[in-house]
């Protein structure tokens, strides 16, 4: 009886290892590899599996990622700098099957080739590379070891340098090294803004010269600040209008005595000694009026007296005689070369994903690049579009140096870093980024994280490399005008030499117009970034700005368009204005007509002193002689091109706050 129970109880132990055996379950992330009598026979799972007794073998494989900590390497850089780096590896595997025949022991060899890898890339890289691009070196790491292991079954999705450590004494040199540049931009930058600031009181003396009630203002406003120092001397201003008749007395007796002197040289025929001359020349005293009793500027222009000739006539003047000589050259020629961009922005008219099939070739770009060379051209600025998508700009960059032009670039700045050799090769003599706000504005317009981040690292590399030229074009809009500011100090501090604000042209693809809130409030900003000595200037595209001109400007506005600068689109048509599509400002194509006739016998358009097809408000202006229409472009797509009101008003807050403090210095004076 007892043996029998004993029986039983063995049979109901052998069956249950028998099943046991016999029925496998595999979790989702499992996998089988069967082998029958030691022949592989295929890979199952997840859930459950069946297996024959004593025939099958199973081993099992687990598919989740793992991580191996290399561990610290001491290796020799290529430029001989002792490192010590350390790296983690990940990988999981792909094919159970080719895992378990393929190779023994996974773990330690997918180890070992990380560890010989890593020596063997790193030891090819330089130190700076090593520290500066390290996902590039990553990425190297990533497709060596995948080489190898692939042919495991093991997929190896990341590779990273965790760490680099430096000796000491190379932490030190590299820190004085670094603390040496910034020294160095800092010089720079000081430098800059000095300069910027001696130019800026440059102009201002200018201004203030030819205007004695300014000057008179200014002469208060310093009294105002004298007296507000602390001290027991009071000082009181004393009005001109009180010398005033002595000093035209004055006047009229040395007028006098130089007119007998000058009737008595004629006489004697006899030239009169120096010291003579210099006795009896009348003393000029100039006689416009000034400003007395704190009296308000008047800002409009004294229409009893013949005003000077403007400079933007004069410049008018010189170009229709070089006209009509046949010397006329084009100084500045801005080639769209492309209308392909990565972004879609809405406040611009480029929108292409792909390249034109119209646009121009290699050949014939450089045929057009010889023919503006022998034109006497100044300055070639390539543009687009984005220009770095051109796989021959470098090229052409190269060419035009050959042929005598300088060579401008303007971009987004997205695919410059992966273009820095060449850049570098090709050093552009202007460079121009396109950032339209600061940080998370910039990247929100453009629908990146990084391209506010790009165009400064750009900006830098330019800046280390000496660029001559280096700008910033922003596009005036609602979302950036606060922002203005932490820009403007962020990209000068990159390296940046001018920054310049132009208006909205395009929204979503239709024309469109700044308000005049937004305008004025620009034209608030720039004078006081330039008074800081920031270079920052309004565009020409908002045209003639009247008196405030030469507080937003560095030079006097006149549209150049068919006298000094024209465009060439992608497609090789002529125009005056760069982003003008209307047809009758089309004035030849490049592969048709030659360039040589198009610009000395075409832009009649914008030949003229006061251009036709004004509306009245512009014709009737008392200042369309120098504005002549505004901007072509905004005329051409029907909107207002005259930003004149704004900044009129803008100047007379200036002139109103300048009085204002005027006013208040003087009570303070007489209240002590």
């Amino acid at each position: 009886m007892q043996l029998g129970l004993l029986k039983t109880f063995l049979i109901i132990i052998a069956a249950i290892a028998l099943l046991g055996s016999t029925f496998k379950i595999m979790k989702e992330y499992e996998r089988a590899v069967i082998f029958r009598l030691g022949k592989l026979l295929r890979t199952k799972g997840p859930g459950l599996i069946f297996l024959i007794p004593l025939v099958d073998r199973m081993k099992k494989i687990d598919l989740r990622l793992v991580s191996i900590d290399v561990p610290r390497q001491d290796i020799m850089t290529r430029d001989n700098v002792p490192v010590t780096v350390d790296a983690v590896v990940y990988f999981l595997i792909s094919d159970p099957a080719r895992a378990v025949i393929g190779i023994q022991n996974i773990y330690q060899s997918t180890f070992l080739i990380a560890q010989t890898t890593l020596r063997n890339i790193l030891g090819q890289a330089e130190l700076d590379d090593l520290l500066s691009q390290q996902s590039k070196i990553n990425q190297q790491l990533q497709q060596v070891v995948s080489e190898h292991t692939s042919q495991w079954g093991i997929k190896i999705p990341i590779v990273e340098i965790k760490e680099v450590t430096l000796p000491e004494e190379m932490k030190r040199a590299m820190a004085k090294q670094a603390e040496t540049e910034r020294e160095r931009r800092a010089r720079i930058i000081d430098a800059q803004g000095e300069y910027q600031a001696a130019q800026t009181l440059a102009d201002a003396g200018k201004i203030l010269s030819s205007s004695p009630q300014s000057l008179q203002l200014r002469y208060l406003q310093t009294l105002r600040d004298i007296s507000m120092q602390k001290g027991s001397t009071i000082v009181f201003p004393f009005p001109l209008d009180v010398v005033e008749p002595f000093v035209q007395g004055i006047k009229k007796i040395f007028q006098k005595e130089g007119s007998e002197a000058k009737g008595k040289k004629e006489e004697s025929g006899k030239s009169m000694p120096k010291e003579k001359i210099a006795d009896s020349e009348p003393q000029v005293i100039d006689n416009e009026p000034q400003v007395t009793n704190f009296q308000k500027i008047d800002v409009q222009p004294n229409k009893s007296e013949t005003p000077p000739t403007p400079p933007q006539q004069e410049i008018l003047t010189q170009y229709q005689k070089s006209w009509r000589e046949g010397k006329l050259k084009p100084q500045y020629v801005q080639w769209l070369s492309t209308d392909r961009c990565q972004f879609q922005c809405a406040h611009c008219e480029t929108t292409a994903q792909q390249a034109n099939p119209k646009e121009l070739t290699t050949d014939e770009a450089k045929k057009i690049l010889d023919d503006l060379a022998e034109l006497g051209c100044e300055f070639l600025s390539i543009t687009g579009g984005e220009p770095l998508l051109r796989k021959d700009v470098f090229s052409l960059g190269q060419h035009a140096h050959q042929r005598g032009l300088k060579v401008g670039l303007t971009t987004n700045a997205q695919a410059a870093e992966k273009n820095l050799m060449a850049l570098e090769k090709t050093r552009f003599d202007s460079l121009v980024i396109t950032l339209d706000g600061y940080k998370d504005t910039q990247n929100h317009l453009r629908g990146t994280e990084d391209s506010y981040e790009r165009g400064i690292r750009t900006i830098e590399f330019f800046h280390d490399l000496g660029a001559p030229s280096i700008g910033v074009s922003t596009i005036l809009l609602e979302e950036n005008l606060q922002e203005l500011p932490q820009m403007t100090e962020e990209i000068f501090r990159a390296g940046a030499h001018s920054l310049q604000l132009q208006p909205l042209l395009f929204q979503h693809g239709r024309p469109a117009r700044n308000s005049s809130e937004l305008v004025k409030n620009a034209l608030r900003f720039v004078p006081e970034a330039r008074r800081r000595g920031f270079a920052v200037e309004i565009g020409e595209v908002f045209g003639y700005l009247g008196p405030l001109g030469p507080l937003v400007r560095s030079t006097p506005f006149f549209c150049g368009c068919g006298w000094n600068t024209f465009c060439i689109n992608q497609e090789g048509d002529v125009v005056g204005c760069a982003l003008s599509k209307a047809s009758n400002l089309k004035e030849g194509n490049c592969r048709t007509d030659s360039l040589k006739d198009i610009w000395e016998q075409k832009f009649s358009t914008f030949r003229q002193n006061v251009p036709s097809g004004l509306p009245s408000t512009c014709s009737q202006c008392e200042h369309v002689s120098i504005c002549r229409g505004g901007c072509w472009l905004f005329r051409a797509q029907g909107l207002n091109p005259c930003f004149l009101p704004e900044a009129e008003q803008v100047y007379q807050e200036i002139n109103n706050a300048l009085y204002s403090q005027t006013i208040e210095g003087k009570s303070q004076v007489l209240s002590r």
